[in-house]
């Protein structure tokens, strides 16, 4: 009996610390992509002013 709670316990945890990374790397993810794409406005607009 304790031996199965004690086995439910882990495989549950497990899985939360899993799903936490998961959350984590596309937090992250996402975040990269942001940052690039802010990035990636101002070296536009710096082209941009340069051309002009």
């Amino acid at each position: 009996m304790s031996f199965s709670l004690l086995s439910q316990a882990l495989y549950i945890s497990a899985f939360s610390c899993r799903l936490w990374l998961f959350i984590y790397m596309v937090s992250l993810s996402i975040w990269q992509t942001k940052r690039n794409y802010y990035d990636l406005k101002i070296i536009l607009s710096l082209f941009q002013v340069k051309r002009k």
